[in-house]
């Protein structure tokens, strides 16, 4: 049973997809445990499989290959890298057809693009690596939301002591002193 598809005499030039040449012969890749009697794959690398009998290593977890056995598109909750499928964040509980998570195990945790990501109190974006801006009551330094004009935190998003010329509100937020109009959406005094 050759798995060859081009000859030149008894030497192979061209192989199945799935196979790959090697001094004349056909072997299967990504193969750990070949049997050269009947030329198919007993054992594959990690993050491939047999599939009964094909004999040849697919790519886990994929589910459309191009017609040289590349994966091109995985499984829900598996991402394509190098044309194998690894294992989503495991923080993840449910993914949705493009294959971006929705919901996370923890709620201390958010789903943004395909993984899980930690929440920020007074966060306003996040990218997958995290807080990338915070909301207009706080400054953002090193992915973290710190409330503005604070002297000293309780918590990065509750201040126990305003700076000079602000009052702590009950939400740990500082305000300037002796504003009789504020407007929280630009979180500056409007009127003394």
């Amino acid at each position: 049973m050759s798995k060859c598809v081009d000859f030149l005499g008894r030497n192979c030039l061209k192989c199945l997809p799935g196979y790959f040449l090697s001094n004349g012969l056909c072997s299967a890749s990504n193969c750990i445990k070949f049997d050269p009697v009947a030329m198919i794959c007993l054992q594959c690398n990690t993050n491939y499989e047999s599939p009964p009998n094909l004999g040849v290593c697919k790519a886990s977890n994929c589910n459309t290959f191009d017609p040289n056995l590349n994966c091109l598109e995985c499984n829900k909750g598996y991402l394509l890298q190098d044309k194998i499928c690894i294992q989503g964040d495991r923080n993840c509980i449910t993914w949705n057809d493009a294959n971006n998570c929705i919901a996370c195990n923890s709620t201390s945790l958010i789903p943004i693009g395909n993984r899980c990501v930690p929440k920020v109190p007074g966060c306003a974006n996040y990218s997958v690596n995290g807080c990338i801006s915070c909301l207009i009551q706080y400054n953002f330094s090193n992915g973290l939301c710190t409330v503005k004009s604070c002297q000293n935190f309780s918590t990065p998003d509750r201040c126990l002591i305003c700076q000079n010329r602000f009052l702590l509100q009950s939400d740990g937020t500082c305000t300037p002193k002796n504003c009789i109009s504020f407007d929280p959406t630009k979180w500056s005094c409007t009127s003394c």
